[in-house]
């Protein structure tokens, strides 16, 4: 008896392990799988890798040109009033404004996060890898077959990190594997850059250092208050002083930089690191509108106070004047190092010789709102024509690059819910 026990737990103990073994290898598979790849098909798996290398710095470097963008937002166009889209032109390359005022006069603020930047780069892995180059390996006899690639990427400081899952099943000869996951980790500045981009446009939004390097542009080259000592009038081409005020707002935007010796006028007090370079880029065919008041057409003209009847007394003439402009143009913002470079456009704003209202912000993120489930706020809607005639219209509601169809009007009302969104606005 005591015999036929121990054979009995002999056979248990050969099962469990049995047993242990089996789900051992369904549990850590893909690992064996991966770490026993036959010496004739890893340089298959290595040229895979060098694809994805390849893939990701090329997304690196779209999103380190198009401001944290690869696929782009949807294009709003500017207006006559408001000169900006939502989009600036930089030699052919589309680049996101990271804030600009659109045509109807709304401040809008686009900066992606880093989250949003890691998931435009998995969408772009996802899409280009499958394009990888092995046709030099099915001429050697290879045969090779993928499945669907699913990525995941983390933006840190100074690398970023992607994990792949996709098969890769490859056979030669009398030898076939399957890889299931592939790593990589690719150098870049990326997650370096994008945080002093940030800092400067937090800054920028908090100090609108750019629009007082504006205010002193606009009082050196344009007429703005004085008066002269003269009985003759006084009057200005305005073509002619926004000709001039264009070409020192791009000489002496150019001219500002983050390096330099102290009290430096140009120099400008960032809260980043003097490991980066920051360049300021303005030119004069970007869009830009300058208006002002009073004005005759395109003439300025001041009559002189003096020699009218009766101010005789006075003995002399004068002629005070006090213009009122408005002035809007963008600035490309470019912060390198390491031979890398990410740029962001942002909008400057001067309005009543002024400049604009700073912003409260957090850079907002570039990610989905669920705006059309937030329909809680009731509001009246009357749309009419030129001629003030009511008009039937399909209405809806955008947010933050995302749009609600909210209803139809009947004999131009609509009467229907709203979702709350800051700075939204109606189609």
């Amino acid at each position: 008896m005591l015999f036929k026990r121990g054979q009995l737990t002999t056979f248990i103990i050969i099962a469990i392990l049995i047993i242990a073994v089996v789900a051992g290898y369904f549990l850590f598979k893909d690992r064996i799988v991966k770490k026993g790849v036959p010496t004739n098909i890893q340089p298959i798996e290595t040229a895979f890798l060098s694809c994805l290398e390849d893939d990701v710095l090329t997304g690196i470097d779209v999103l380190e040109s198009q401001g944290g963008y690869i696929e782009l937002p949807e294009f709003e166009p500017g207006s006559d009033f408001m000169p900006f889209s939502s989009q600036l032109n930089f030699l052919g390359n589309p680049i996101p404004y990271w804030y600009y005022v659109s045509g109807n006069n709304i401040k809008r603020e686009q900066v992606p996060s880093k989250e949003f930047m890691e998931r435009e780069l998995e969408t772009f892995i996802d899409g280009q890898i499958q394009n990888c180059d092995l046709e030099k390996y099915y001429q050697e006899g290879y045969k090779i077959s993928s499945g669907i690639p699913e990525s995941n990427v983390v933006i840190r400081d100074k690398d970023i990190k992607i994990e792949l899952k996709m098969d890769l099943g490859i056979n030669f000869e009398e030898e076939s594997t399957i890889i299931k996951e592939h790593s990589k980790v690719v150098e870049s500045n990326l997650g370096n850059l994008y945080d002093a981009a940030k800092s400067v446009y937090g800054h920028e939004q908090k100090n609108l250092f750019l629009e007082k390097y504006a205010v002193d542009n606009l009082r050196l080259y344009a007429p703005v208050d004085g008066v002269e000592i003269t009985c003759s009038p006084l009057y200005w081409n305005a073509d002619e002083v926004f000709a001039d005020l264009e070409e020192n707002i791009e000489t002496n935007t150019l001219a500002l930089r983050n390096q330099g010796k102290e009290n430096n006028y140009f120099v400008v007090d960032l809260p980043i690191s003097s490991d980066y370079e920051v360049r300021f880029i303005n030119s004069r065919e970007w869009a830009r509108a300058f208006e002002v008041e009073p004005s005759d057409e395109n003439l300025l003209l001041v009559n002189p106070v003096g020699n009218q009847p009766n101010l005789g007394i006075l003995g002399f003439c004068y002629v005070p004047y006090h213009f009122v402009y408005n002035v809007k143009y963008p600035v490309l913002i470019q912060i390198s190092k390491d031979q890398e470079t990410f740029q962001f456009p942002m909008a400057v704003v001067l309005q009543g010789n002024n400049p604009r209202e700073p912003l409260n912000v957090n850079a907002t993120q570039a990610e989905s709102i669920e705006l059309c489930e937030n329909k809680n706020t009731k509001i009246k809607i009357n749309v009419f024509d030129s001629n003030s005639k009511p008009v039937d219209a399909e209405i809806s509601y955008e947010c933050f690059g995302e749009s609600c169809i909210i209803g139809e009007t009947s004999s131009g009302n609509l009467e229907s819910n709203f979702p709350q969104c800051v700075n939204g606005f109606v189609n």
